[in-house]
C-alpha cells in the first residue's frame, strides 16, 4: 500500500481536477456516433445504418471505420493518420421516424470534406429536436381510419368498421400518452390493447342496445388492435438477418416477439372478461366491383399508417 504525502493530498482536496467532456461540435468521432445513434433510434436497419456511417466517415476524413451495432448500442472504431479510436454509445428508446431517417440521409449525401463540424453538429441537433410532423390527434385519427380499413379487409361490415376505428384511435392516443410519460413499452402495448379492444366491445354493446347488430363481430374486434403489430421492427430484423447483421436482427426479433406477447396479453384479458367468441363468421356479400372499390379506399387509409 502507498499513500500521497500529506501536503500533496491536501492540495488535491482543495483543487479538484476538472475533467473536460468532449463537445459534439468539436469532435468528429462524437458527430459520427451521434449520426449513427439518431439513425438507429429512428428505426433504420442495422445494415443501412452501417452503410451511411461508413459513407459519412469517409467524407469526414477517416481512413477506416469498423462498426458493431445492436438494438441498444453502437460501437465504432475509427482510424485517422494511423491512430485508432474506439467509442461506444447507447441508442436509447426507439421509435419509428421515417422523416428523421430521410433527413439524416440527406445530411450524409450533402456532406463534403469541407463541411464544418459545427455545421454538421448543429444540423444533427436540429433534426433530433424537430417537432413531429403531425399532432397526436391527427396520428390517432389516421390510425383509427387504418383500423377501420383493416376491419373491412378482414370481412367486417360498416358497424364493425366504425367500432374498430373508434377503438383503434383511442388505443393509439393512449399509447402515445403513455410513451410521452416514459412508460414501459411492453406495458404500454398491453394497456393499449385492452383500451382498443375494450372500446370496441363497449361501442358494439351500445350499438346492440340501439338495435344495430354486429354480424361479423370477430373481424372488427381483431382489427381494432392490428395497429399494435410491430411490422417495421420485424421486417427490419428480417432484412438485417439476410445481411448477416445477426446481433441487431436477433435483438429486433426478440423485441417484436415480446411486444406481440404483450399485445396478446391485453387482448386475452378483454376476450376472457367479455366472453367473446372468435369463431369464423360468414363473408360479407357485396358485388365484385363494390368490394374492389372499398378495398382500394381502405388500402389507401392503411398505407400511411404502415409507413409511420
Amino acid at each position: 500500500m502507498w499513500a500521497l504525502p500529506a501536503g500533496q493530498k491536501q492540495d488535491m482536496l482543495q483543487s479538484p481536477i476538472a475533467v473536460k467532456e468532449p463537445t459534439v461540435a468539436g469532435n468528429p468521432v462524437e458527430v459520427l456516433m451521434r449520426f449513427g445513434v439518431l439513425m438507429l433510434r429512428a428505426g433504420n436497419t442495422a445494415t443501412r445504418t452501417r452503410e451511411w456511417i461508413e459513407i459519412l466517415a469517409r467524407k469526414m476524413g477517416f481512413d477506416a471505420v469498423s462498426v458493431s451495432l445492436s438494438l441498444e448500442s453502437i460501437t465504432a472504431s475509427v482510424c485517422r493518420s494511423g491512430e485508432w479510436v474506439t467509442t461506444m454509445r447507447e441508442v436509447g428508446p426507439q421509435a419509428i421516424n421515417v422523416w428523421r431517417i430521410g433527413e439524416l440521409v440527406k445530411l450524409a449525401n450533402a456532406a463534403t470534406s469541407k463541411t464544418a463540424l459545427r455545421e454538421m453538429a448543429a444540423r444533427l441537433a436540429e433534426i433530433e429536436s424537430a417537432t413531429p410532423l403531425y399532432t397526436r390527434m391527427q396520428i390517432a385519427a389516421g390510425v383509427g381510419a387504418a383500423s377501420g380499413g383493416f376491419a373491412f379487409i378482414n370481412g367486417a361490415a360498416a358497424p364493425e368498421m366504425v367500432a374498430a376505428a373508434i377503438g383503434g384511435g383511442i388505443g393509439q392516443w393512449l399509447r402515445m400518452w403513455l410513451s410521452r410519460r416514459h412508460f414501459n413499452q411492453f406495458g404500454s402495448a398491453a394497456l393499449s390493447a385492452v383500451a382498443a379492444s375494450g372500446i370496441y366491445v363497449v361501442v358494439a354493446g351500445l350499438a346492440s342496445y340501439a338495435g344495430i347488430e354486429f354480424m361479423r363481430y370477430p373481424a372488427g374486434f381483431i382489427a381494432s388492435v392490428l395497429f399494435l403489430v410491430p411490422g417495421f421492427p420485424l421486417v427490419a430484423g428480417l432484412f438485417d438477418l439476410l445481411q448477416q447483421q445477426t446481433v441487431a436482427a436477433v435483438s429486433r426479433h426478440a423485441f417484436g416477439i415480446m411486444f406481440l406477447l404483450a399485445v396478446a396479453l391485453g387482448l386475452s384479458i378483454v376476450i376472457d372478461a367479455a366472453g367473446i367468441d372468435l369463431s369464423r363468421q360468414p363473408p360479407l356479400e357485396l358485388t365484385y366491383s363494390l368490394t374492389l372499390l372499398i378495398r382500394a379506399i381502405t388500402s389507401f387509409s392503411i398505407a400511411p399508417h404502415a409507413q409511420c
